[in-house]
């Protein structure tokens, strides 16, 4: 199970570099277009919101399985390992249902978003609010993986000692 979580982690990593990449590349020839050329092409600024909403949403996933999402970890510094162990424990389960209700409604916005056009590429406004299900998906499957390890043993460090 560890290496097809390992693959899908990579996998994602990658997809990001790639969106990131071409987002950098779209923002570059805008800003040559429009200052060396004159003119601008009206749909890339647009593109390149959808194209950062997706890298958030992915790195987001590949935030939660490293761990070094921003948190608060002087809860845990200083009780003792049990404790310690059962707050984890709260906040993956919180997490996991949060990520589930996210993945719902993200899903639902996305079909009553899909009619409604972008306003300049005229692109579907739900190729950029699918990126919200996806990418709670993917965080779900990396916070399902916390709790496995959390209750089964194998358990790291609580948050901020993740790995690269």
């Amino acid at each position: 199970m560890t290496k097809l979580l390992d693959g899908l982690y990579s996998t994602i990593k990658y997809i990001c570099i790639v969106v990131f990449g071409v987002s950098v590349l779209l923002g570059i020839a805008q800003v040559l277009s429009r200052y060396v050329f004159g003119f601008s092409f009206p749909t890339s600024e647009e593109i390149n919101r959808f194209l950062f909403v997706w890298v958030v949403m992915l790195g987001s996933a590949l935030v939660m399985r490293d761990k070094s999402h921003a948190a608060i970890t002087i809860v845990v510094m200083y009780v003792p390992e049990f404790l310690s162990r059962i707050f984890r424990s709260f906040v993956y389960i919180v997490s996991v249902g949060f990520l589930g209700l996210l993945v719902y409604q993200g899903w639902k916005m996305t079909i009553i978003t899909h009619i409604q056009p972008a306003a300049a590429s005229g692109i579907p406004m739900s190729y950029a609010y699918f990126a919200i299900p996806t990418g709670a998906f993917f965080m779900l499957i990396f916070a399902l993986e916390m709790c496995y390890k959390e209750f089964f043993g194998n358990s790291e460090n609580f948050i901020g000692e993740g790995s690269s």
